[in-house]
Parts: C-alpha cells; structure tokens; sequence
C-alpha cells in the first residue's frame, strides 16, 4: 500500500536541484500514517532567500504550464469557432431554396386559414409553422432639432437633468481616511471614502 509519506522528501532536506518538499499540496494537510493531522507540525515553511526563490520558481512553472494549456486551448476554440461558422453558412445555403419556396407557398394559403396576431401571421402543418412577421417600424430623431421643436411646441417633454461634474470636482478635493476634504477644510458628508487594500503578487521571471 502506497503511504503518502513516500511521494514527499524530508522536508528540511533539498535535493540537488533545490527543491523542498512543503508537506502541505494544493491545501491538502498531511497526515502520519497513524492518522494524524499535522498541518501545523510539519507544514513546510518560507525562511530563507533559498526557499523563498523555489516557490516562486515553483509558481513560475505552473504559470508556465498554464498558459501552455491556455494558448493550446485558444488554438481549438478558434479552430472551433471557424468550423462553427463554416457549419452556419452551410447550413443557411442549404435551406434558403427551400425557406424560399415556402414563402411562396405562404402567399397561396387563403387569408381565413392564417393565424393573425398585430405582429405576425402563422400556418400550421404537422412539422411546424410557417410564420411571417410585421416588425414595428424603425424610429429615429435628430435630438438638436427634437429639442427645439418641443420648446416651441410640448416643454413639458423636455428633461432638464443635473448631474455633478464629478471628473472636474474630484481633482479639487483630498481623500482622507475621514472622508473626502474640500479646499475650505469642509468634509463632503455624502462622499464615501473607503481606502484600497494592498494586494499581494508573486512574479516570476519567465522560464526559458
């Protein structure tokens, strides 16, 4: 029976190649063969210049692999993607003649045995319905001239909006841990100020 004391070296040991063994893999605790936890024992721990440059290499190798996989998986969903689209074409030439002899055949269809709603007329057959839409027409409006038209005509349709010019106010104020200051001294009471938190990054050299 394999003991998961063999797949791990002394950790206070490094072999040739400097790697150590950190008694703790991908958050799983390591136990001793009589069941027990030591996670807090035996954990391997980071205190010196040595240690610390095997974990980031380690951490750089696994970059590594990771966007080994990363760009062969890019590779297959653009290969993927190109079949995708090559499958859509062909499958909107091989039904067009026939979606198109089908509209013919909708406009022979006496109007009494259509389906009629304001947006749309239907034709049901045993594999499906043959539907024919009426989409809404397409609006647009030039604001400006909108604008003055509705001044002379309708004002109540015209929105005043204020809004702060916060771009241009923000460079006039200090952020503080008590809240955001103007020149005068006065805290701005409705501006939150919450301060960012530091976030940790390993970065490796890339492996060549």
């Amino acid at each position: 029976m394999n003991d998961d004391h063999d797949s791990f070296p002394d950790m206070d040991n490094e072999d040739n190649e400097g790697n150590y063994d950190f008694r703790v893999c991908e958050g799983r605790a390591f136990s001793d063969p009589d069941g027990q936890d030591t996670t807090n024992r035996d954990r391997f721990h980071i205190d010196s210049d040595a240690k610390a440059d095997w974990a980031v290499r380690k951490i750089g190798e696994e970059k590594a692999e990771f966007e080994r996989l990363k760009e062969l998986a890019e590779l297959n969903i653009s290969r993927l993607k190109g079949k995708l689209e090559r499958e859509k074409e062909r499958f909107e030439r091989n039904t067009a003649y026939l979606t198109g002899l089908l509209e013919e055949y909708f406009d022979t269809v006496p109007e009494n045995q259509l389906k009629k709603s304001p947006t749309q007329e239907s034709y049901k057959l045993l594999y499906g319905k043959l539907i024919r839409k009426h989409p809404g027409p397409e609006i647009d409006y030039k604001e400006d001239e909108l604008v003055k038209f509705l001044k002379a005509t309708a004002p109540d349709y015209i929105k005043t909006e204020e809004k702060p010019m916060w771009g241009e106010y923000k460079k006039t104020l200090k952020f503080t841990a008590a809240g955001a200051i103007t020149k005068d001294g006065e805290i701005v009471p409705c501006i939150t100020v919450t301060p960012g938190m530091a976030k940790f990054e390993v970065k490796p050299d890339k492996i060549s």
